[in-house]
């Protein structure tokens, strides 16, 4: 129900900055509170004297100053229900740093402090009002209006420039943070994951695809559901959390045999698969699969029922004139409302196009966008991810230009509405395809970009962020073999930067980048994929010995290449496992909940999608 607002204008203090962020989830059918074009808001009882309180992204875009937290800070927090005029009636619960359990007991994630609140105990009445104040000891440094609904259908309902939305007995997250004036210190990114800690939904461990399965506003690579998963009698060291389940396990153990992955019956998408991209999507807690189809100008979803099984794909029309062929495609929250959208690349029709989830893992119509004429070709997109490239909170979208080998840049007005594309050319020659890669590669805390194009000059090219999302090609190195289609980011040598790996497509050379702390990598170092006409790279640790491997598409052999890493980014021969019909991309995920690191396969030769589980083979 329309509940009274309780606030009034903004006032200053020099003492302290607080800054608050809530977010509230709901099960299957999720909404939290995200970015709003909107004026700061504040409590009037603190007329002359408050600390200076603002919303944190995700609610807002401009998130102000970025100073350290105030880690020494003893914060209370207090959930009041109050009368319509906002005169005290009794108190709902209170929550610090030493009271509470689990997940409500609050502590330090990132630059913020957070708990999160398990509504169901309390039985909130959605006719009532409820107030929630953080404190100081007896100062009251913010406060926020909580609007209790009873049915999903009513939080689009809730005016967000006013109230917190909250869907009955659902959980809510509380997010904020204490922190001292002055002049904001150079942007840190602890992780190295090219989002700086500010920014990061989880700051301690890398996500740069900031996957976020609940919906909570906390990464999936630091917490598990709203529980942060920790030691435990069963498991000696820290559990990780399982984002299908949302289960705390003990982390998979090293394989002390031989790590082999097992193919499961192929999934039926459309016809020419060219693409495989994962997120929850419909806010059950589970990794759903996207693939575009070249063939019918489409996408399909397909939604994850658990334990590695999935429901028949659904299609999309991804836009574009006849021919579109939809190349690539992401899955990230572009317009701020929780629910992970999607954007594909049609190179077919030299644009992007975005479909906007509705809530519940459906999607709106496509909306296009032109990638520009430059150079005296068409865009011709072949690639394309979603990235704050310019630290207002909101994801831009990047796209590699085949066409000019350039990148392209349509920045993000928070509401998923984008500008007009921005095109930085290289001295790169026009090719047919390529891939990006993405991350803080130079430790500025802004994220860069490296491309390779398939085409026969063979290199590699970085391009670096200047901070405000404007690039520069700074960098370019041969790619270690010729037509280079595919390329990866991760840290390979276990020292803490990013580094690069790319594979040829004009024979069997994998060429690994080792950044040498400063942005600049030496290689390109030679490993063997063993492969035919290898597609798109991925990354990721397949045999939980801690360093990462690799993994390729081999359209002309058709099967997949693993190329286990030595954990010094040296890497062992290519392993080859038989998949059907033409793969081209590959996707590294835990697709049956057994804490182990599987791999779905995009094939273009008969539209289906390989699963391959994997299996410690003693």
């Amino acid at each position: 129900m329309p509940k009274v607002h309780l606030w009034s204008r903004l006032r200053w203090s020099c003492s302290s900055l607080v800054a608050l962020s809530l977010l509230a989830c709901s099960g299957n059918a999720e909404e939290a509170v995200r970015p709003v074009e909107q004026d700061l808001i504040q409590d009037a009882a603190h007329a002359g004297g408050s600390p200076l309180f603002h919303w944190l992204a995700p609610i807002v875009q401009n998130v102000g100053p970025r100073e350290r937290l105030d880690a020494k800070a003893a914060p209370i927090v207090q959930i009041d229900q109050v009368k319509s005029n906002g005169a005290f009636l009794k108190r709902i619960v209170q929550f610090s740093r030493t009271t509470g359990s689990g997940a409500e007991r609050i502590r330090t994630v990132g630059q913020a402090y957070a708990f999160k609140w398990r509504t169901r105990e309390a039985h909130l009445d959605p006719n009532a009002n409820y107030r929630m104040s953080v404190l100081s000891g007896a100062s009251v440094l913010g406060i926020a209006d909580i609007d209790v609904v009873a049915k999903p259908t009513e939080l689009r309902k809730v005016d967000r420039t006013k109230f917190v939305p909250l869907l009955k007995d659902q959980p809510l997250l509380v997010r904020f943070s204490i922190k001292e004036p002055g002049a904001p210190p150079p942007p840190v990114d602890t992780d190295a994951d090219g989002i700086t800690d500010d920014r990061d939904n989880c700051a301690t461990v890398a996500n740069p695809d900031q996957l976020d399965s609940d919906g909570d506003g906390m990464g999936d690579a630091c917490e598990c559901w709203g529980v942060v998963c920790g030691a435990s009698d069963s498991c000696p060291t820290a559990t990780a959390c399982n984002p299908q389940n949302g289960a705390c396990e003990c982390p998979a153990a090293a394989c002390t045999g031989t790590t082999t992955f097992v193919p499961q019956p192929p999934l039926s998408v459309g016809p020419q698969a060219t693409d495989i991209a994962a997120s929850d999507l419909d806010g059950d807690g589970r990794a759903d699969l996207v693939v575009t189809n070249g063939g019918s100008q489409t996408l399909s979803v397909l939604h994850n029922d658990g334990g590695g099984h999935f429901a028949p794909a659904v299609d999309y029309p991804t836009g574009g004139s006849g021919g579109a062929f939809p190349f690539a495609v992401a899955a990230a929250d572009l317009d701020g409302d929780g629910s992970p959208d999607l954007v594909v690349a049609n190179p077919g029709s030299d644009g992007l196009a975005v479909l906007f989830n509705r809530g519940h893992g459906t999607f709106g119509p496509p909306v296009e966008y032109d990638a520009g004429f430059w150079q005296g070709y068409y865009s011709t997109p072949t690639d394309v991810a979603a990235v704050d490239l310019d630290g207002d909170g909101a994801l831009d979208l990047v796209a590699f230009n085949a066409g000019s080998a350039s990148v392209i840049v349509l920045h993000n007005d928070g509401a998923g509405h984008f500008s007009p594309a921005v095109n930085y050319e290289t001295d790169g020659a026009s090719g047919t395809a390529g891939s990006l890669a993405i991350g803080d590669f130079n430790h500025d805390g802004h994220p860069d970009v490296a491309f390779v194009d398939y085409v026969w000059d063979s290199q590699l090219r970085v391009l670096t962020n200047d901070g405000t999302g404007a690039l520069a090609l700074s960098a370019t190195y041969p790619s270690g073999g010729g037509y280079p289609i595919g390329l990866a980011a991760a840290d390979l040598n276990a020292d803490g930067y990013l580094d690069l790996a790319a594979a040829n497509s004009n024979g069997t050379a994998l060429g690994i980048f080792i950044n040498q702390g400063t942005g600049a990598f030496a290689g390109p170092f030679p490993g063997d994929l063993g492969a035919s006409f290898p597609q798109q790279l991925a990354a990721a640790d397949l045999d939980a010995d801690g360093a990462i491997d690799l993994i390729t598409a081999n359209w002309g052999s058709n099967d997949i290449s693993v190329v286990f890493n030595h954990g010094d980014g040296s890497f062992g021969p290519g392993i080859h496992y038989p998949v059907a019909g033409g793969p081209r991309a590959t996707l590294p995920l835990d697709l049956n909940a057994d804490g182990r690191t599987d791999i779905a396969v995009a094939n273009t030769g008969n539209g289906t999608v390989t699963l391959l589980f994997n299996t410690c083979v003693q």
